[in-house]
């Protein structure tokens, strides 16, 4: 793309067929129906426009598609539908009140869920130019489809495309089935594009750099000093394996002391409606002693959840990259684990499962650096 394409002076200039350019980026434009139709081009930068303003195959291929879509009436126009299929506003009502309900009976699906479920389905609607009024079958694979282009050309990872994807299919799961047919509603589930590769197996553990975890461990043990109250919020990360949430949560009637040993037991906030599995710690009574001194009088451990911002922005400072920088050091803590007392211990600290350890906080091609010969 030359100069004269990436400032046009808010002017949109034609570089072939429905394709126009306007300050250096890509977009289709199409009237159809006595309307104009606008949209941003999935594909930017070389990839849409070649060194002599000429669009791309793949620009082309792309628009192609994206009019005729328009043309069959399956993007952006409403599709007949009958009176007994809902729309998405309806849909969300009531997968929320039954949703409670499930709720107070199995304990599940929690709030969290139901409130993620739908703010993610309400991002997907915006993002192919449809709203909560829109029929719950106008909501395409196709659509999803150009979602996902749509949201990896607007700079979200595959894994956070996908995810937006995963967490909508709640809103279908298989107890909303005798929910919906008792609301006399009539529609196909929509059918949702397939993760693949890397984002279908997810994200796995890899150990951070050494030098990244020795200034790290330095900077820890400079807190007991310097920011006590910190300092014990790390330590229940760092050395106990919580997440923050439980870190907030945590209470002195937690532990049980027992000649030079301290143990903490408690079921963690995120796994309690689903595993239940139980996370029990041994820490020395030296580090207790520690904590308590640290922590002072109160009933929980931490009480300004303040701290923890001041975490990730301090460890973004050594080079930890994320918004949530301080959950690198639960990560941390159930590697070292898994590494210096098995698998076996790993889940007893994490209270997670062998394969969520091995693959979220754990680098098993590093479980063991001794020889192995016989």
């Amino acid at each position: 793309m030359t100069e004269s394409l990436k400032k046009t002076d808010g002017k949109f200039v034609r570089i072939g067929n429905l394709l126009y350019v306007r300050n250096g980026r890509l977009y289709g434009m199409k009237r159809y129906d006595g309307k104009l139709y606008r949209q941003v081009a999935p594909i930017q930068g070389l990839d849409a426009v070649d060194g002599r303003n000429r669009p791309t195959p793949a620009a082309r291929k792309w628009v192609s598609t994206w009019a005729a879509q328009i043309e069959n009436d399956e993007y952006f126009q409403a599709k007949k539908t009958t009176q007994s299929e809902p729309s998405w506003r309806d849909l969300f009502i009531e997968y929320e009140r039954a949703a409670n309900v499930e709720f107070s009976i199995n304990g599940t699906p929690s709030p969290s869920t139901v409130y993620q479920a739908i703010l993610s389905c309400k991002r997907v609607l915006r993002m192919v130019g449809l709203s909560d009024s829109s029929k719950v079958s106008d909501l395409t694979l196709d659509r999803m489809e150009m979602y996902v282009e749509l949201a990896l050309a607007d700079g979200a990872k595959p894994i956070s495309a996908f995810g937006n994807l995963q967490h909508m299919r709640s809103l279908f799961a298989k107890w909303t089935r005798r929910v919906y047919e008792k609301k006399g509603w009539v529609f196909d589930v929509p059918e949702f594009p397939e993760a693949r590769g890397s984002v279908k197996s997810g994200c796995r553990y890899l150990q951070p750099p050494e030098v990244l975890r020795n200034t790290t461990l330095e900077w820890y043990r400079a807190l007991e000093k310097d920011y006590p109250e910190a300092w014990v919020a790390a330590t229940l990360m760092l050395q106990l394996g919580m997440r923050n949430s439980d870190a907030l949560l945590c209470r002195w009637d937690w532990f049980r002391c027992n000649a030079d040993i301290a143990t903490i037991s408690y079921v963690p906030h995120k796994t309690a409606n689903s595993s239940g599995r139980t996370a029990r710690i041994p820490i020395s009574q030296e580090l207790f002693n520690r904590l308590k001194a640290a922590a002072g009088d109160g009933d929980r451990l931490v009480s300004d959840a303040n701290v923890f911002k001041w975490i990730n922005l301090e460890m973004r400072k050594l080079g930890w990259a994320g918004s949530k920088a301080s959950y690198e050091l639960r990560k941390m803590c159930i590697d070292r684990i898994y590494r210096e007392h098995g698998a076996e211990a790993a889940v007893q600290v994490s209270g997670d499962n062998i394969m969520t350890v091995s693959r979220y906080y754990a680098d098993p091609s590093r479980a063991r650096s001794v020889a192995f010969d016989w």
